[in-house]
């Protein structure tokens, strides 16, 4: 098996070759996997795309220390 990610003609091949009816994927901004869209688009085929949920709001802290710490307060009852 291999591992992308693949040019657009190795894509135009595997939508072909497995007569794929639709493409279901995540919307992670980057460049690495956009050949698979193009050869989709070009044939085609629907896309969907998912985009990634907003992360909840939390504490942050800035290194191992402060993490232990962070740690300790919310076990310690009291």
């Amino acid at each position: 098996m291999e591992r992308g990610p693949f040019t657009l003609a190795d894509e135009r091949a595997l939508l072909l070759t497995f007569a794929i009816g639709a493409i279901v994927s995540k919307n992670s901004g980057g460049e690495a996997t956009y050949a698979k869209i193009i050869a989709a688009r070009e044939m085609g085929v629907p896309v969907v795309m998912i985009q990634r949920p907003h992360m909840p709001v939390g504490d942050q802290v800035a290194d191992v220390e402060q993490a232990y710490l962070w740690v300790e307060q919310r076990l310690t009852p009291g």
